[in-house]
């Protein structure tokens, strides 16, 4: 949502400057275009910036979740899936993978999936989060990350109805209604299943 808020900030602010064509994207070098040049329209592709004065970029990014730390940029790592875990275990390639991003220039770096619950373990590179298991690996990652100037937000995860990958265990959820992907069935949980999800990540 403060994404989106954002990036309807920075279109607003593209058309109303006169206009002049933007390459193509994909063709020739990456450019970056100040807002106070002459912007044909907003175009968001990997090879087109536009950029204006951070001043009018408030309310800061994360703002309306109470996040109170200063980024060195607005350069951001979604999440993104490694498989570096082994034995549902953070390693050293998992931290390393965030923290050589972090030193490349990445501002915001959000984990890959953290599993929540015992459920929602699929394979065995999914890293735990419920346990201490992997306490001192998540300190290892935060400690580089901050080290190389970066912010780290861990993704708390659990695929619900939609694990359907797992050998033997089925999906649930709250009531029938099918998975939108696959439309698989859901087992329908029981009130003492949907308390212990409830109380159990925290």
């Amino acid at each position: 949502m403060i994404i989106s808020r954002e990036a309807k900030h920075f279109s607003n602010i593209c058309r109303s400057r006169p206009k002049t064509p933007i390459p193509p994207p994909g063709r020739g070098k990456p450019t970056l275009l100040s807002c106070t040049d002459n912007v044909a329209q907003p175009v968001f592709c990997p090879r087109t910036l536009c950029v204006n004065d951070r001043s009018s970029l408030s309310p800061s990014f994360l703002s309306d979740y109470g996040w109170r730390a200063t980024h060195t940029n607005r350069v951001a790592l979604t999440a993104t899936l490694t498989n570096f875990g082994h034995d549902n275990q953070v390693t050293e390639r998992w931290v390393s993978f965030l923290v050589e991003r972090a030193r490349g220039g990445t501002g915001l770096l959000i984990s890959e999936v953290i599993a929540v619950d015992p459920e929602a373990l699929a394979q065995q590179a999914i890293v735990t989060g419920f346990d201490d298991l992997n306490l001192s690996g998540f300190k290892a990652a935060a400690a580089g990350v901050h080290a190389a100037g970066g912010a780290l937000i861990g993704q708390l995860w659990h695929p619900g109805r939609q694990q359907l990958w797992h050998p033997s265990k089925s999906p649930m959820g709250v009531s029938e209604q099918p998975d939108a992907l696959s439309w698989t069935v859901p087992h329908v949980m029981s009130t003492a299943q949907v308390n212990r999800v409830i109380t159990g990540p925290r």
